[in-house]
Protein backbone atom coordinates (compact mmCIF):
# COMPACT_ATOMS: atom_id res chain seq x y z
CA UNK A 1 0.00 0.00 0.00
CA UNK A 2 1.38 3.39 -1.04
CA UNK A 3 -0.04 6.63 0.33
CA UNK A 4 0.17 9.80 -1.76
CA UNK A 5 0.84 12.92 0.33
CA UNK A 6 0.44 16.31 -1.37
CA UNK A 7 2.06 19.16 0.54
CA UNK A 8 0.01 22.31 0.00
CA UNK A 9 0.15 24.33 3.24
CA UNK A 10 2.73 26.94 2.21
CA UNK A 11 2.03 30.67 2.30
CA UNK A 12 3.61 31.49 -1.10
CA UNK A 13 5.70 34.35 0.31
CA UNK A 14 7.99 34.50 -2.74
CA UNK A 15 5.00 34.75 -5.07
CA UNK A 16 3.21 37.42 -3.05
CA UNK A 17 -0.16 35.66 -3.37
CA UNK A 18 -1.42 32.08 -3.05
CA UNK A 19 0.31 30.42 -6.00
CA UNK A 20 -1.66 27.18 -5.72
CA UNK A 21 -4.82 29.01 -6.79
CA UNK A 22 -3.27 30.47 -9.95
CA UNK A 23 -4.58 29.17 -13.27
CA UNK A 24 -2.54 26.85 -15.49
CA UNK A 25 -4.17 25.49 -18.63
CA UNK A 26 -7.70 26.04 -17.32
CA UNK A 27 -7.16 24.55 -13.87
CA UNK A 28 -5.75 25.90 -10.66
CA UNK A 29 -2.21 24.67 -9.97
CA UNK A 30 -3.26 22.60 -6.95
CA UNK A 31 -6.09 20.97 -8.91
CA UNK A 32 -3.73 19.98 -11.72
CA UNK A 33 -1.53 18.19 -9.19
CA UNK A 34 -4.42 16.50 -7.36
CA UNK A 35 -6.03 15.43 -10.65
CA UNK A 36 -2.84 13.77 -11.95
CA UNK A 37 -2.23 11.98 -8.65
CA UNK A 38 -5.86 10.80 -8.47
CA UNK A 39 -6.08 9.83 -12.16
CA UNK A 40 -2.91 7.73 -11.93
CA UNK A 41 -4.86 5.13 -9.93
CA UNK A 42 -1.67 4.25 -8.05
CA UNK A 43 -2.68 5.12 -4.51
CA UNK A 44 -4.74 3.43 -1.81
CA UNK A 45 -5.24 6.88 -0.28
CA UNK A 46 -4.35 10.47 -1.13
CA UNK A 47 -3.79 13.05 1.59
CA UNK A 48 -3.71 16.79 0.97
CA UNK A 49 -2.00 18.84 3.68
CA UNK A 50 -3.40 22.36 3.65
CA UNK A 51 -3.64 25.52 5.73
CA UNK A 52 -5.84 27.87 3.71
CA UNK A 53 -9.49 26.92 3.29
CA UNK A 54 -9.42 28.26 -0.29
CA UNK A 55 -6.84 25.62 -1.22
CA UNK A 56 -8.97 22.87 0.31
CA UNK A 57 -12.09 24.16 -1.41
CA UNK A 58 -10.35 24.20 -4.81
CA UNK A 59 -10.07 20.39 -4.72
CA UNK A 60 -12.99 19.45 -2.46
CA UNK A 61 -14.67 17.49 -5.26
CA UNK A 62 -11.90 14.89 -5.28
CA UNK A 63 -12.04 11.76 -3.16
CA UNK A 64 -9.06 12.63 -0.98
CA UNK A 65 -8.31 13.00 2.72
CA UNK A 66 -7.64 16.49 4.06
CA UNK A 67 -5.11 17.08 6.82
CA UNK A 68 -5.00 20.57 8.31
CA UNK A 69 -1.62 22.05 9.24
CA UNK A 70 -2.34 24.76 11.83
CA UNK A 71 1.25 26.03 11.92
CA UNK A 72 2.86 25.99 8.47
CA UNK A 73 5.21 28.75 9.64
CA UNK A 74 7.14 25.98 11.41
CA UNK A 75 8.33 24.91 7.97
CA UNK A 76 8.05 22.00 5.57
CA UNK A 77 8.65 19.46 8.34
CA UNK A 78 5.32 20.43 9.94
CA UNK A 79 3.42 19.61 6.75
CA UNK A 80 5.23 16.29 6.32
CA UNK A 81 4.30 15.29 9.87
CA UNK A 82 0.67 16.35 9.33
CA UNK A 83 0.58 14.21 6.19
CA UNK A 84 2.10 11.12 7.79
CA UNK A 85 -0.24 11.38 10.80
CA UNK A 86 -3.22 11.18 8.42
CA UNK A 87 -2.19 7.99 6.61
CA UNK A 88 -3.44 4.51 7.49
CA UNK A 89 -1.21 2.53 9.83
CA UNK A 90 -0.76 -0.31 7.36
CA UNK A 91 0.75 1.81 4.57
CA UNK A 92 4.07 0.53 3.20
CA UNK A 93 5.35 3.76 1.70
CA UNK A 94 4.76 7.49 1.29
CA UNK A 95 5.00 9.32 -2.01
CA UNK A 96 5.42 13.04 -1.36
CA UNK A 97 4.23 15.61 -3.90
CA UNK A 98 4.60 19.37 -3.85
CA UNK A 99 1.37 21.24 -4.53
CA UNK A 100 3.12 23.67 -6.88
CA UNK A 101 4.31 21.20 -9.56
CA UNK A 102 1.56 21.55 -12.19
CA UNK A 103 3.37 19.47 -14.84
CA UNK A 104 3.76 16.33 -12.77
CA UNK A 105 2.08 13.55 -14.70
CA UNK A 106 0.85 10.00 -14.56
CA UNK A 107 3.80 8.68 -16.58
CA UNK A 108 6.37 10.00 -14.09
CA UNK A 109 4.30 8.83 -11.10
CA UNK A 110 4.02 5.29 -12.48
CA UNK A 111 7.70 5.13 -13.43
CA UNK A 112 8.84 6.09 -9.92
CA UNK A 113 6.45 3.62 -8.28
CA UNK A 114 7.63 0.89 -10.64
CA UNK A 115 11.25 1.66 -9.71
CA UNK A 116 10.36 1.51 -6.02
CA UNK A 117 8.64 -1.86 -6.35
CA UNK A 118 11.50 -3.50 -8.25
CA UNK A 119 14.32 -1.81 -6.33
CA UNK A 120 15.91 -2.99 -3.11
CA UNK A 121 16.16 0.65 -2.06
CA UNK A 122 13.82 2.24 0.51
CA UNK A 123 14.01 5.75 -1.00
CA UNK A 124 13.34 6.76 -4.61
CA UNK A 125 14.40 10.23 -5.78
CA UNK A 126 13.68 11.62 -9.27
CA UNK A 127 16.38 13.77 -10.82
CA UNK A 128 15.81 16.40 -13.49
CA UNK A 129 18.89 17.45 -15.40
CA UNK A 130 21.00 15.86 -12.66
CA UNK A 131 19.25 17.74 -9.83
CA UNK A 132 17.20 16.00 -7.16
CA UNK A 133 13.51 16.80 -7.32
CA UNK A 134 10.01 15.67 -6.40
CA UNK A 135 7.95 13.56 -6.00
CA UNK A 136 9.96 11.26 -3.75
CA UNK A 137 9.04 7.87 -2.33
CA UNK A 138 10.03 6.73 1.16
CA UNK A 139 9.36 3.38 2.78
CA UNK A 140 7.29 3.77 5.94
CA UNK A 141 10.33 2.53 7.87
CA UNK A 142 11.45 6.19 7.81
CA UNK A 143 8.36 7.33 9.70
CA UNK A 144 10.15 8.10 12.97
CA UNK A 145 12.94 9.93 11.12
CA UNK A 146 10.33 12.25 9.60
CA UNK A 147 8.81 12.90 13.03
CA UNK A 148 12.23 14.01 14.27
CA UNK A 149 12.57 16.71 11.59
CA UNK A 150 12.26 20.33 12.67
CA UNK A 151 12.01 23.58 10.71
CA UNK A 152 11.92 24.10 6.97
CA UNK A 153 13.50 20.78 6.02
CA UNK A 154 12.12 17.71 4.33
CA UNK A 155 13.25 14.32 3.12
CA UNK A 156 16.49 15.74 1.73
CA UNK A 157 18.03 15.52 5.22
CA UNK A 158 17.15 11.83 5.49
CA UNK A 159 18.45 11.15 1.96
CA UNK A 160 21.77 12.86 2.69
CA UNK A 161 22.29 10.84 5.86
CA UNK A 162 21.28 7.53 4.25
CA UNK A 163 22.55 7.85 0.68
CA UNK A 164 23.05 4.10 0.34
CA UNK A 165 19.32 3.58 0.85
CA UNK A 166 18.37 5.80 -2.09
CA UNK A 167 17.95 5.16 -5.81
CA UNK A 168 18.16 8.19 -8.09
CA UNK A 169 16.02 8.02 -11.23
CA UNK A 170 16.71 10.46 -14.05
CA UNK A 171 13.49 11.81 -15.58
CA UNK A 172 14.01 12.99 -19.17
CA UNK A 173 10.95 15.23 -19.10
CA UNK A 174 12.48 18.13 -17.12
CA UNK A 175 9.26 20.14 -17.21
CA UNK A 176 7.40 17.60 -15.06
CA UNK A 177 9.67 18.50 -12.16
CA UNK A 178 9.16 22.25 -12.48
CA UNK A 179 7.77 24.06 -9.44
CA UNK A 180 6.12 27.48 -9.38
CA UNK A 181 7.76 29.60 -6.70
CA UNK A 182 7.96 33.03 -8.31
CA UNK A 183 6.10 35.24 -10.76
CA UNK A 184 8.84 34.53 -13.30
CA UNK A 185 8.33 30.77 -12.93
CA UNK A 186 4.57 31.20 -13.32
CA UNK A 187 5.06 33.24 -16.48
CA UNK A 188 7.38 30.55 -17.85
CA UNK A 189 4.80 27.86 -17.03
CA UNK A 190 2.00 29.70 -18.84
CA UNK A 191 4.29 30.07 -21.87
CA UNK A 192 5.01 26.33 -21.84
CA UNK A 193 1.26 25.63 -21.92
CA UNK A 194 0.75 28.16 -24.71
CA UNK A 195 3.49 26.58 -26.81
CA UNK A 196 1.97 23.13 -26.37
CA UNK A 197 -1.40 24.27 -27.75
Amino acid sequence: MISGIILAAGSSTRMGSQKLLLDIDGLRIIEKVVKEVADSGCFDEIILVYHEEAVKNAVSKYNIIFSYNPMPQLGLSSSIKAGIKAVKDNTNAYMFFMGDQPFINEKVIKRLICEYKKSQKSIIVPTYGGNNGMPTIFSSKWKENFYQLEGDVGGRTIIKSNIGEAAFIEIEDDISGMDIDTKEAYKRATEIVKNKL
